[in-house]
């Protein structure tokens, strides 16, 4: 037979013709380590981990060692049996903080059950995540070990576009699925492991998983994750399980939990809590890389709690303040030099960010350009809008004073019940005939009135989207507050944007990334948005031209 998809390998044809000789040659195959008289049924798992070759990381090139953590903790209790040979224990929670080495004990234990010793007839096996990047991980990891073993190589179908594989000699199949996936599964996985279920959007592909293994004799589940901090997600259900069971309170010899979490009295700064919930530390997770962390979290609010999370495997409260107000004080000039501060940028190449309300009645739209100058220093000139008619009614909401604001120059009105696009078009003319103005960042989700408002002034602009998610505002907000807290980010102490990023609150996902909340911020945000986009926006100009959208009016 021929290719099976993109990237597989040919299959040897001869297998196929002839199933005698592929029975012969079974029979006769060559003897493995773990196939050795007289080891336990974790024993030969341990011996089949310990083949495999390390293809990342501080060990890179070496063999996979098994550390004794591993071995007690986690592979010898769930491979533990019972007097007639038959594993005991059906689901696996494992809680663990980052980079102790998960994902390739994830992948080493796939591949045990895909061609080692746990391997079966026509099984199947599924890896789960989140998101797709992150359920490609463990897919990557097997792959890369795959080409390094040459009995693996010769035998192990891949199919890279669908992150799938295939044994030929058991028929045994293995696939990569993430909660976005459309089709999740179509038989009865025997092993499966959800990597990061605190990733997870909802408990539909857990429980599906869960309860899809009835076929099977000795089916296997494995969770591996960090914690989560909603009371209610599925990881901090099974979490709060485990924790019965470690403690004896819960007792299902069907289920073996490993948890591996500083209390949350203890010192997260000190060396003594590193090591006691990070296992791996000073093998293969760097103390360096904690170190280096730590000083940035002591000093920065909004990371104590991403390190807490990543580092401590503790469960914190998703949502934290932004930096002390103090440092961005100091970044503003004096506001009775505003004056000279805004004529000195005048001409001046800049970029611009706008976080547009969905109407106006409640939010503010802001605008804010962004001037990359010497020495790294970058300075930021804010515009705010919001309806004049609801001026008096904001000011009650907001306890803040809009009208005065507005007396001031810092707040512009827009005489309309609802935002009319068409004035904040006509500032970008201005702002493009008073600077050179090179791109503006949107969220794509509302910006279509914006456009059109620019094509029916024939304004020429250059667009850039910004994606709202975790993951893109993360590298925003962490490049903004680098210059915040090194106090290069100059600005004209607008009373409107020290308010927007006094109000802050972070938000966290699973994986550490940051967003800024307006749902639970205490206040209007929107200037420190628009902000925090202009920033990304400045810093991926070089590396990032194709993403330009160019909209002429």
């Amino acid at each position: 037979m021929g290719l099976r998809g993109p990237n597989a390998k040919p299959i040897k044809k001869r297998d196929w013709i002839n199933p005698v000789k592929r029975v012969v040659k079974q029979k006769r195959k060559v003897l493995h380590p773990w196939d050795a008289f007289g080891l336990s049924r974790s024993e030969r798992v341990i011996v089949f981990l310990e083949t495999l070759p390390i293809s990342s990381g501080i060990l890179s090139g070496q063999t996979f060692k098994v550390q004794d953590w591993q071995r007690r903790e986690i592979i010898e209790p769930i491979y533990a049996t019972d007097e007639n040979g038959k594993r005991i224990v059906r689901e696996a929670f494992i809680s663990i903080p980052r980079k102790n080495g998960k994902t390739g004990l994830i992948a080493g234990l796939s591949l045990c059950h895909l061609c080692g010793p746990e391997a079966v007839e026509r099984g199947q096996i599924v890896s789960a995540a989140g998101d797709i990047e992150q359920s490609a991980l463990v897919f990557d990891e097997m792959c890369a070990a795959i080409e390094r073993v040459e009995w693996m190589n010769n035998r192990i179908l891949v199919k890279s576009f669908t992150k799938q594989l295939e044994d030929v000699e058991t028929g045994t199949k293995y696939k990569a699925l993430s909660s976005e996936s459309k089709t999740k599964f179509g038989k009865s996985p025997c092993l499966w492991i959800y990597d990061e279920l605190a990733q997870a959007p909802d408990s539909n592909l857990y429980s599906a998983l869960a309860t899809a293994t009835g076929a099977w004799p000795e089916p296997l589940g494995i969770v591996i994750s960090t914690q989560n901090s909603d009371p209610n997600h599925i990881m901090t259900v099974l979490y709060d399980d485990s924790e019965q069971i470690i403690k004896g309170l819960v007792h299902d010899p069907t289920k073996h939990a490993c948890i591996y979490s500083a209390p949350i009295d203890q010192d997260p700064w000190s060396e003594e809590t590193w090591r006691a919930c990070n296992p791996a530390l000073g093998v293969f997770r760097s103390l360096e890389d904690i170190q280096a962390y730590a000083l940035k979290a002591r000093r920065m609010p909004s990371l104590e709690a991403s390190f807490r999370l990543l580092f401590l495997n503790q469960r914190v409260s998703a949502e934290h303040r932004f930096v002390p107000l103090s440092d961005w004080d100091a970044c503003g000039t004096v506001r009775e030099k505003r004056h000279e501060y805004l004529k000195a940028l005048k001409g001046k190449t800049c970029y611009g960010a706008v976080d547009l309300s969905s109407s106006g009645k409640n939010d503010l739209t802001s605008l804010v350009l962004i001037f990359p100058l010497e020495d790294k220093v970058r300075a930021i000139i804010p515009f705010f809008w919001a309806c004049e008619s609801t001026l008096e009614e904001a000011e009650k909401r907001d306890r803040v004073p809009y009208r005065l604001w507005v007396h001031q120059g810092h707040l512009l009105t827009i005489p309309r019940r609802i935002l009319d696009y068409g004035f904040i078009a006509e500032k970008l003319a201005e702002i493009k005939a008073d600077y050179d103005l090179k791109a503006v960042a949107f969220d794509p989700w509302k910006i279509k009135h914006l456009v059109q408002a620019c094509e029916d002034i024939h304004l020429d602009l250059t667009m850039v989207p910004h994606a709202q998610s975790f993951k893109d505002m993360d590298q925003s907000i962490q490049i903004l507050e680098d210059d915040i807290l090194s106090w290069q980010l100059k600005h004209d102490s607008n009373p409107l944007m020290s308010l927007c990023m006094d109000n802050i609150k972070i938000e966290l996902d699973s994986t550490g990334n940051r967003k800024f909340s307006k749902r639970k911020s205490t206040g209007r945000i929107d200037g420190a948005v628009a902000l925090a986009m202009a920033e990304g926006l400045i810093a991926s100009q070089p590396q990032d031209k194709e993403l330009q959208i160019f909209f002429v009016g």
